[in-house]
């Protein structure tokens, strides 16, 4: 960021500052890895057998050589698939190869790369999101994304040759929309339906023209449904109220016939808990956050999602954007027996307490990786 004056002023939004003191985030080996166990041991007692790892900046060695180590000693206890985290347009012409090297380096049975993430463009929060529309208490600025409309097509019809797939962070409507341009500008260009999958996550802000594109073009919508009721505030002055009550319209794709999936954003300790599916589940349900249940409801309020919607979307619909569907997400004769057993009967319980659902055994592949039988 710089002054009126274009003189540097010390403010670096985003991803500017890792390339030099990102290294100074890491814990130490030992550290990472007990912690990296800890989480994945956490996800696993909450009912997950397979995750989507959405980037870890510049650092997916220091994480996948631990991932791998894990599974070669027969402690990861989750499928795990990896991703190369693109946050700069200059990762771009590597992209393909750091794949090849991280799937001869780190792959296994359970950890795979087969999907690249875009950071695509940023939050609201510091009025980098990209928006049609300026931030109104920055009239000048409407964010931006990483590529342009142009520049992500033509990396699509790269990954498209390469049989690779693309999850994009996408805030803003702007951004969605980009996106959305791109992925059918590549369809017209190849002059057949592609085979890559694309997935765009987060959508806090879709516009209406867009959102029957999901359907039509086969784009699976991935929501974070923990941020659906209070627990982001920052954005608000900059978006003004009628967008900032637009936001998280999932129900609004779905009834579109958009694929929903949902997932956590989570990266940290901190938020841990947040990760849970549950959790998730709870406020996608309530738009309100834990605790809040007697508070009221995040608007619109008839954007609340049915329990029969986030169950399918953390479930088959989650196997489907990492092209699993035909092996996990349902309980069917021939798939890999992935199943849960909960304590209590989620469409019993109180709609303020799914959160505290467990399960009381997990299973993956036929094996107890939580509880006992």
């Amino acid at each position: 960021m710089r002054d009126e004056r274009g003189q540097p002023t010390g403010w670096a939004k985003e991803f500017a500052l890792i390339p030099f003191i990102g290294e100074w985030l890491l814990a130490g080996d030992a550290d990472r890895e007990a912690a990296l166990v800890e989480y994945l041991e956490f996800l696993a007692s909450r009912g997950v057998t397979t995750l989507y790892d959405a980037g870890n900046l510049l650092f997916h060695d220091s994480v996948y050589e631990l991932v791998a180590k894990l599974e070669r000693e027969g402690r990861l206890p989750v499928r795990y698939e990896g991703t190369y985290h693109i946050m700069f347009p200059d990762q771009i012409p590597n992209a393909v190869a750091e794949m090849r090297r991280m799937r001869e380096e780190y792959g296994g049975e359970l950890l795979r790369f087969n999907t690249v993430k875009i950071h695509f463009d940023g939050v609201g929060e510091i009025r980098t999101a990209a928006y049609l529309e300026p931030y109104v208490d920055d009239p000048g600025n409407r964010g931006g994304t990483v590529l342009t409309t142009e520049e992500l097509s033509a990396f699509i019809l790269e990954l498209e040759r390469e049989e690779l797939d693309l999850h994009l962070h996408v805030v803003g409507d702007r951004a969605t929309r980009v996106a959305l341009d791109a992925y059918e500008a590549a369809r017209s260009q190849a002059g057949e339906e592609l085979r890559l999958r694309l997935t765009l996550s987060h959508l806090e802000v879709v516009e209406d023209v867009d959102g029957p594109r999901f359907a039509e073009m086969g784009v699976v919508a991935n929501f974070t449904p923990h941020w659906h009721g209070s627990y982001f505030q920052g954005a608000r002055p900059g978006l003004g109220e009628q967008r900032w009550f637009r936001r998280e319209r999932a129900r609004s794709l779905h009834e579109m016939d958009a694929r929903l999936t949902f997932s956590s954003d989570v990266t940290g300790f901190g938020e841990m808990g947040r990760a849970d599916p549950f959790y998730g589940m709870q406020v996608g349900h309530n738009r309100q956050d834990v605790g809040e249940e007697d508070g009221s409801i995040r608007p619109p309020a008839d954007e609340r999602l049915s329990l029969q919607t986030l169950l399918r979307g953390y479930t088959l619909n989650g196997a489907f954007q990492l092209r699993m569907d035909d092996r996990i997400g349902s309980i069917e004769a021939g798939k890999q027996a992935d199943a849960l057993v909960l304590d209590q009967n989620p469409f019993e319980v109180d709609r303020g307490a799914i959160h505290q659902l467990r399960p009381a055994v997990v299973i993956r592949d036929g094996e107890v990786v939580y509880g006992g039988l």
